[in-house]
This record gives structure tokens, sequence and C-alpha cells, in this order.
């Protein structure tokens, strides 16, 4: 059973205080990749999740098969994309923010 399920029981059915967000991560220098400001960062096995209104997304690899694209929520890189829009290489797919800091955080809940 995944531990943000299990949690939800054990506290009633209740929604959990997000556990992730952009003010904490960015207070401990770390990159906030997502578009929106907090959720709840999870584990299960090596399956990094990110929970979000209702929708479980997948952070790493591990979590693809079982969790929603995490696209929606992950940001672009607009500083390199212009970088490379000036140096004449903006036809190629948009970058998006490095999601490395968050797949560390959550496998530290694994």
């Amino acid at each position: 059973m995944k531990r943000l399920i299990l949690l939800l029981i054990l506290a009633g059915c209740t929604a959990p205080a997000p556990n992730a967000t952009k003010a904490d991560f960015e207070r401990r220098g770390l990159k906030w990749p997502l578009t929106v400001e907090q959720g709840t960062l999870g584990c299960e096995g090596d399956a990094v999740f990110f929970g979000h209104d209702g929708t479980q997304y997948a952070v790493n690899g591990a979590a693809s098969r079982e969790y929603a694209p995490i696209e929606p929520i992950w940001r672009y890189d607009d500083k390199m994309n212009n970088e490379l829009a000036a140096a004449g290489a903006g036809n190629g797919p948009k970058l998006r923010v490095n999601i490395g800091d968050m797949i560390s955080e959550g496998l530290k809940l694994c």
C-alpha cells in the first residue's frame, strides 16, 4: 500500500499537510522544478511521486507506470531556453528545470 494512502487512512481520511513546498526547497538551496507551490512528496519502493490537488504525479522513471505524468506541472527552464534561442538553437524541444533535487528528497522517504 502506498505510504500516502496509508497516511490518509491513519489520519481518518483527512488530507495530509504539504510536506514539500517551494519555500522550503529554496530555503535549503534546492531547486523547485514545479509550477505549483506545494504538495505531498512520497516514495514507495524506489518510485517517487508528488501529490497535488488530488493527482499523484510520477517524479522519477520508477513511478511512471503507476502515476500520472508530471509534465503538466513541471516548469520549463525559461533562462536556458532563451539562451538556446539567442544562440540559434531554439528549434528543439524545450528544456525543463532539473528535477534531480526533488527525486533525491523523495528517495529519502523510501
